[in-house]
């Protein structure tokens, strides 16, 4: 048995490993076996109890009876095995007896039980100098060496309220929050009314980000404060501490709750007025913690709370400058950079991380940081793997890194959602480059890349235009001009469409911030001058156009033109869209009176050339708008491409 032992224990067998069916320790088993009467077996037995012990084995290790290796050397009279486990850290303090009867009974003669009454007076005594000797270090904040004394009382009584309560003192002062909670919890359990226990408690839930467990710990319904204290005495400073801390808990807890409910809500996500509540309140709860809490998971939760708050509202929504999204973005960034320094190896830092960075910096930056960062886990998850098998123990990933996956996936394939509405925008097929920069925009729903949102928006708001969807483009290039207000080719394509809607005044207004971003545009000086002109000389209505007739078309041409348009802009026929219909149905009209005179249609057809927004000699009757020769500088084709 002794070389069976020693060969074990050379491979580093586990000397507390338990057997069914109670959970017996190797200990308490060769502890159990009895005094063994021949010389070799007793020495091969008491050399087992030393290898064991000299391996780590414990002591005071219970079965789930109670039972542990002191008890069974007692019950076999076995004085010499207690002797040796005493001297190895056995507590007569934490031993109990068998079915009822104490340990001082199961001894069957007179000697061992003295020996064991005096071990236990001797014990007593030793813990409660330990006890004190810990209150006396933590009294001159001596944390380490108070939590040393009380862990050591500990040993030889593990449930004594006193040293479980300055320990845990002890250990909340050293910033050692998860041991805290634990210890207080074992005082709450033999203590349901201390009030520094469940004050410990609930302190270090808040900062394990336990808030309502937290709460729970500060109930009051099973407390019987005393309002008639002495206030100067410890039983009402700790009353008064209690009751601070639960107000605490219970403020923070309000605000925490309206912010989780604000942020829940997409709709007050875009408001900036609630945003801005909500950036107050989380910024004054950061502001109160101190250097344990900001590190804490709580404080850690703080923080990712007002990274997703700087980030909202979304650029280009509710007419918010870019300054302002970019002084929010940037203080998104410092915050997201100070959590990842805290735990670079967080899948939720990396994360927002890359949030904050794409929205400051764009796609290509953070694709290859999302992309080293996912080869950095594998990498560790396959050293956690070895780690796990050679202590014959196994953990899956966490899967903590879904975010990231799910963030690189979207980025890749509203990439390629774009560059399919590029293609399509080049061919001019205007429809389907609408339905893949929609596609794009759908997965960039959080406009996640700032940059990258604005030049969708340009791209199909032009493409919008091409259909004749004016309103509809109009509201996407001034989306991305509301994005990045440096943005050239978004102002040169609103100003195009001003134009045609006739408002040249704002359309010389883009023309000249053209100039300002990017003087050398192609086609910029031509229409500035042309808008400078219209200004003081309006235009006439391009007719042809307004009919869907050319230049060329003859009189009974342009009347079966005017009545299939009057027939579509019939306000009649056009039920929800009364405005629009009635305001082109009556263009229609005027352009049909102007046209079907043949004095009149002269008259117009040899009026100034500058003043016609179209081309008599083109057969399609275009906006000029729509025929300016196509260049890479150019509005008619794709930014981005």
């Amino acid at each position: 048995m002794r070389a069976i032992v020693e060969l074990l224990l050379e491979h580093r067998a586990d000397p507390n490993v338990r057997v069914a069916p109670i959970g017996n320790g190797a200990l308490q088993l060769t502890a159990s076996a009895g005094k063994v009467e021949s010389y070799s077996g007793r020495w091969a037995q008491l050399r087992v109890l030393e290898l064991l012990l000299g391996a780590g084995a414990d002591a005071n290790q219970l079965d789930e009876s109670g039972e542990g290796p002191l008890t069974e050397a007692v019950l076999a009279g076995d004085m010499k095995v207690c002797e040796l486990l005493v001297s190895c850290g056995a507590s007569i303090l934490i031993t109990q007896g068998v079915k009822g009867q104490s340990i001082f009974g199961l001894a069957p003669d007179s000697i061992l039980r003295d020996f064991l009454q005096n071990l236990a007076v001797q014990q007593a005594h030793r813990r409660d100098k330990l006890v004190w000797a810990g209150e006396a270090n933590r009294k001159l904040h001596g944390y380490g060496k108070a939590k040393a004394c009380f862990a050591d009382a500990l040993r030889l009584d593990p449930v004594h309220a006193r040293a479980l309560l300055g320990l845990a003192d002890a250990c909340w002062m050293l910033g050692e929050v998860q041991v805290t909670y634990e210890t207080a919890a074992k005082v709450m359990k033999l203590d349901a009314k201390s009030l520094r226990a469940r004050e410990l408690c609930a302190q270090a839930l808040r900062l394990l980000d336990r808030l309502e467990e937290a709460l729970e710990a500060c109930s009051e319904d099973d407390l019987d404060l005393d309002p008639d204290l002495d206030p100067h005495s410890i039983a009402e400073e700790q009353q008064q501490s209690f009751m601070t801390t639960k107000r605490l808990l219970l403020e923070q807890a309000s605000q925490v709750l309206h912010i989780d409910g604000v942020m829940a809500d997409e709709a007050r996500m875009m408001d900036a007025e609630a945003t801005d509540d909500c950036l107050q309140g989380v910024q004054g709860l950061i502001q109160t913690l101190n250097d344990l809490e900001s590190k804490s998971l709580w404080g850690r939760r703080l923080r990712f709370t007002k990274v997703k708050i700087l980030l909202h509202p979304v650029p280009g929504k509710l007419g918010l400058s870019e300054e302002f999204w970019k002084r929010r973005a940037s203080a998104a960034l410092l915050d997201a950079c100070h959590l990842l320094e805290l735990n670079p190896l967080s899948h939720s830092a990396v994360y927002w991380h890359a949030r904050c960075t794409l929205r400051t910096r764009g796609r290509r930056e953070v694709c290859s940081l999302l992309e080293q960062q996912q080869q950095q886990q594998q990498r560790q998850q396959q050293q956690q793997q070895q780690q796990q098998q050679a202590l014959g123990s196994s953990m899956g990933p966490d899967g903590g890194d879904s975010q990231i996956k799910q963030l690189l996936g979207l980025l890749v394939q509203a990439e390629q959602q774009k560059q399919l509405g590029n293609l399509a925008f080049s061919q001019m097929h205007w429809q389907a480059a609408v339905q893949h920069y929609d596609s794009a925009e759908q997965l960039d729903v959080n406009r996640f890349d700032a940059q990258f949102a604005a030049l969708l928006l340009c791209n199909r708001g032009w493409a919008k235009h091409k259909l004749g969807q004016t309103i509809e483009a109009l509201e996407d290039v001034m989306q991305a001009i509301a994005i990045t207000t440096e943005y050239a080719k978004a102002y040169f394509r609103r100003g195009l469409i001003y134009m045609d809607l006739e408002n040249f005044q704002k359309a010389l207004a883009d023309f000249d911030a053209v100039a300002a971003i990017a003087p050398e545009f192609q086609s910029l000086e031509d229409w500035r001058a042309r808008a400078t002109r219209w200004i003081v000389q309006p235009p006439v209505h391009n007719y042809y156009a307004i009919l869907g007739a050319s230049a060329k078309s003859n009189a009974a041409a342009i009347k079966k033109a005017y009545r299939v348009t009057a027939l579509r802009w019939h306000p009649d026929k056009n039920a929800g869209n009364e405005e629009l219909a009635e305001r082109s149905f009556k263009l229609v009209n005027e352009a049909f009176e102007a046209l079907s005179d043949p004095d009149r249609r002269r008259k117009y057809d040899h009026c100034d050339a500058d003043r016609k927004p179209f081309c008599p000699e083109d057969p399609g009757g275009r906006f000029k708008a729509d025929l300016v020769c196509p260049g890479p500088a150019d509005c008619t084709s794709p930014s981005g491409s």
